[in-house]
């Protein structure tokens, strides 16, 4: 590769939160497999919601998971090419089990624990391409998950040696969603700050809202959380009740 090549751009915070933002966008408006729709004109495969044996409509991270890829490889050719791998077999060895308090991390080398998997991780060619790195591994949540769900979760964000992000959907939100999604950020922080703080890297957190009646278009706030310094700050986030207070308080909006 010439010295004077512009595919040397890495993946970065920034392009994280496009690519996020852009598959939000497009989940927002997913049609559903009993939706009363126009007739169908396509001919391309295009991913939808699938139904339940009741006939509802069954949302999930999954579909999440898929649109983030495709916009991954729609990534322009100024970044070093990306490749990508789903439900990666983490470095280190976990245990997660049903509470906060049963979360463990050992080292590679431990004999206990088991390694954990990661939803999506983004490898990244070195500059002579002849090997790939793991640069980030992101984990996708939907709606509105309890406190076990998310600290397992961050946890594995932060310990892991990659770049680590958060991407949460919520499908409505009302007045008091904000300050329950940032409650459980914040506990979740603070119950898991002994392993946390043991990571180092990016963690990402970013949220984005996602209205099923599709009246409202999605919204996106993130915020880069360097780990460990920015820990405190993360655990902090208890304190924020709005999505407007969140805007005063370091995260960035992104519509």
């Amino acid at each position: 590769m010439s010295a004077g090549n512009s595919t040397n751009k890495t993946i970065d915070t920034a392009k994280i939160v496009e690519i996020a933002q852009a598959a939000a966008r497009r989940y927002a408006n997913l049609a559903g497999e009993a939706q009363n729709a126009a007739p169908i004109t396509t001919d391309i495969p295009t991913l939808i919601f699938p139904c339940k044996r009741d006939g509802t409509i069954r949302r999930s991270e999954q579909e999440l998971r898929q649109l983030f890829i495709e916009e991954l490889k729609a990534v322009d050719k100024s970044f070093r090419p990306v490749f990508y791998a789903v439900e990666v077999p983490t470095s280190l060895r976990y245990t997660l089990g049903k509470s906060t308090k049963d979360i463990h991390v050992y080292e590679s080398n431990q004999k206990a624990g088991r390694s954990a998997s990661i939803d999506l991780t983004i490898f990244t060619a070195d500059e002579r391409r002849s090997k790939l790195e793991r640069t980030w591994n992101i984990e996708f949540k939907l709606g509105n998950p309890e406190e076990h769900a998310v600290a397992k979760d961050v946890v594995k964000l932060a310990r892991e040696p990659e770049n680590g992000a958060f991407l949460q959907i919520l499908e409505n939100t009302d007045s008091k969603t904000w300050e329950n999604v940032f409650k459980k950020l914040s506990s979740a922080a603070c119950k898991m700050e002994s392993l946390m703080s043991k990571g180092s890297g990016i963690l990402l957190v970013a949220i984005a809202t996602c209205e099923v009646s599709g009246k409202q278009p999605p919204i996106m706030i993130y915020r880069e959380f360097k780990l460990p310094k920015d820990l405190a700050a993360l655990k902090k986030q208890k304190e924020l009740r709005s999505l407007d207070e969140a805007q005063k308080k370091g995260w960035q909006l992104s519509e």
